[in-house]
Formats: C-alpha cells, structure tokens, sequence
C-alpha cells in the first residue's frame, strides 16, 4: 500500500530526516497519522542513536512529540525514555537534551525519575548552578513523589557550608526556593536551620537580601530568634514569585 512505500523510501535515511530541520516535521507527521507497527523504523532509529537526536535542534522535537504527545505505545515510550536517562548527564546541561529530560520527567513513568535522581545525585550543586540543568532540577523536584528519591535530591541543598553561595547563585536560587517548596518535615527543618546559619552572610549582598527577604516572608521565625532545629511548629513548603515554567522547545 501507500504506507509500505513511503516507509520503504523513508527507511534508509532515517536519522538524517530525524536531524533536518523540514524533513523532521514530516518525520512526526507520520508518527502522529501512521499506526504503530509503520514506525517502528523511526523508533528504532531513536533509540539506537538517542543522545544525537535528543541533541539535535530539529531531533529533540521529534522526541518530545513521540514522549509527549500519547501517540507511542506504552512499552516503546518507557523503552526511549530509559534510553534518555543512560544519557542524562550529557543531556541534562545541553541546550536541546535538557527538553526531552523534562518531557521524560513529566511522563512519570514508574521509578524513570528515581533513576535520574540516581544518574545525577553525585553532582546536584554543581548542576543547580547551570542554566539548562536548573530548569531540569525543577521539573524533576515536581515530578518526585517517592520519599527516599526526595530526600536524596534535596539533602545535598540543605549543606550549611554551600547555602550562601546556591542562593545568590542566577540560576540555583530557583532551584532551591522550589527545594524549599518540596521538603517537608524533618527535611525542611534541616533547610531552614542551615540558611538561618547563612542569615549574616546573606545580608551582606544584594543577591543575599532579596532572596533572604522572600525567604523570611514565608518562614518569619527564620529571623526572630527562633532555633528552628527546636521549633515544633509545623511548617511548609511555598514560593508564589518564582521563575516561570520553561517553554517546551520547538520552532520559533
């Protein structure tokens, strides 16, 4: 039939299609209009070359409309999205990879974020402070239900000797204002005590006072005195101003 050959014609180039910034567009038309047994070729070719489409322009579109979108089966979809997280320490600080880390992230497919807590946990400071992997922390922290996942995420932000520096940091103090939003509890606790250490240091910068302002608007005791390691006041989580969701990628 028509379908069988313009497969056929497809099948030789297809990471080249995937990688064209208009030969990919009509690479998702026909995940979106073909049945699934018809671009198995295409999901292969992801697969089997993942990091250079996720880091592609026109491939990490491609990507996200095949995770995104509802249009893969099932078992395909969570099949690519493992294969998104063996690289997630690459596409995590890429300009394009980052994209299809938080497509992947949102799914929330069964312990796939757990995982990329795993991938990720030995350099999470590091990360905050960079532009593409603060807006993956982000979406990661929302995404993350399991509690022993969240407390690996969050315990490395809650070191007294880095708070200073993660908080007047451009792009961490997003990250940790949305750590705040996520701990609970003993976590929190722990959070607040270290940034009241970081209180005199914080006053000494603008960055410092602006964010410690926020901070304080939320959680006052921070600066009446109050030893919050020995507070039993029960406390959440909550930023109302902060840095907006990060637009999916796709052409301008």
């Amino acid at each position: 039939d028509q379908i069988a050959r313009f497969e056929a014609a497809l099948r030789p180039e297809t990471l080249s299609l995937l990688l064209d910034p208009n030969a990919s567009h009509v690479v998702q038309r026909c995940l979106h209009y073909w049945p699934p047994h018809h671009t198995r070729f295409i999901f292969d070719t992801m697969v089997h070359n993942c990091r250079e489409v996720a880091m592609d322009r026109s491939g990490c579109c491609v990507l996200q409309k095949y995770l995104g979108k509802d249009i893969s089966p099932q078992h395909q979809a969570r099949m690519l999205a493992q294969e998104v997280v063996r690289h997630a320490l690459e596409l995590v600080v890429d300009p394009f990879g980052n994209y299809v880390l938080q497509t992947v992230i949102s799914k929330e497919f069964d312990q796939v974020n757990e995982q990329i807590v795993d991938t990720l946990q030995f350099c999470l400071r590091e990360l905050a402070m960079q532009k593409f992997s603060s807006h993956v922390f982000q979406t990661l922290l929302k995404h993350l239900h399991h509690p022993n996942a969240v407390d690996k995420m969050v315990r490395p932000f809650t070191d007294p000797r880095h708070v200073v520096m993660l908080l007047t940091d451009q792009y961490a103090n997003y990250v940790m204002q949305t750590v705040i939003d996520k701990a609970s509890g003993r976590l929190l606790d722990e959070m607040l005590a270290s940034i009241q250490q970081c209180i005199p240091a914080l006053r000494t910068s603008d960055a410092g006072r602006k964010i410690l302002s926020k901070i304080v608007s939320r959680f006052p005791e921070l600066s009446d005195g109050t030893d919050i390691r020995n507070d039993p006041r029960p406390r959440r989580g909550g930023f109302q101003n902060r840095r907006g969701n990060q637009p999916r990628y796709g052409r301008r």
